[in-house]
């Protein structure tokens, strides 16, 4: 039986397509965020779901109910995943574009990253959870019966056959609803300095289907904003 694995980009997260044509995801690093303004600090994590699912860890960093934080830059891969066709469909148009909140904006040829990866294969969507709140859902599959491991340089995860749902996140867990999280992307550009406001999505976010499990301990209840602290961006 095939074993299908949701991931959901959960929190600030930018797409961009690398010159192999995969797309990769930057997420910009916000545990210091001084030189950009008044803007709430981020931590960026992985959560594994349900939190009874048990992974095998070998993490350096504070861990707790299968919320696993990640403290220092660093470059996620994911192993024993089936080589399926990628399918990005409409996607860069259910999202806010960085270029449309700053038509200048420029991708750093060294961004300022907590984590960063590459999506090669599977199915993604966008999703809009709450009060507006963006989702990017990304759908894998197992590679047989080879196990599913998240890895951060010589750190990992390994899954166990259950989990059915990983967050990567990257979000203020103790913010001001009043912040402007969207300007953090400031940290991925040649220019950090000026406000970023939310631009408007090119299309409505895609709908149905998602379902979260216990995203991390009372965020929903505290963060979510009228706003869209969870947004993505790519341009060719």
């Amino acid at each position: 039986m095939t074993r299908h694995l949701e991931i959901i980009f959960y929190g600030l997260a930018c797409f961009h397509y690398k010159d192999d044509g995969t797309l990769g995801v930057l997420f910009p690093d916000g545990r210091n965020t001084s030189n950009i303004g008044d803007v709430d600090a981020h931590t960026a994590a992985l959560w594994v779901r349900g939190r009874e699912a048990i992974a095998t860890a070998r993490w350096p960093w504070p861990a707790s109910r299968n919320d696993f934080e990640i403290q220092e830059p660093s470059t996620l891969e994911i192993h024993g995943l089936k080589p399926t066709p990628l399918n990005v469909g409409d996607l860069r148009d259910h999202l806010p574009r960085l270029t449309d909140a700053d038509p200048a904006f420029k991708l750093s040829p060294q961004p300022d990253t907590i984590l960063k990866m590459t999506v090669d294969r599977g199915s993604l969507t966008a999703h809009v959870l709450g009060k507006g709140m963006i989702l990017t859902r990304w759908g894998v599959e197992a590679d047989g019966d080879a196990p599913i491991k998240f890895a951060c340089g010589q750190y990992s995860l390994v899954l166990a056959p259950d989990t059915h749902q990983v967050m990567i996140a990257n979000v203020a867990l103790n913010g001001d609803t009043g912040s402007n999280h969207f300007r953090i992307y400031r940290k991925l550009g040649t220019n950090q300095e000026g406000d970023l406001e939310v631009p408007d999505r090119r299309l409505a976010a895609q709908s149905g289907g998602l379902n979260l499990d216990d995203p991390s301990d009372g965020y929903s209840e505290k963060v979510l904003t009228p706003r869209i602290p969870c947004s993505n961006a790519f341009d060719k």
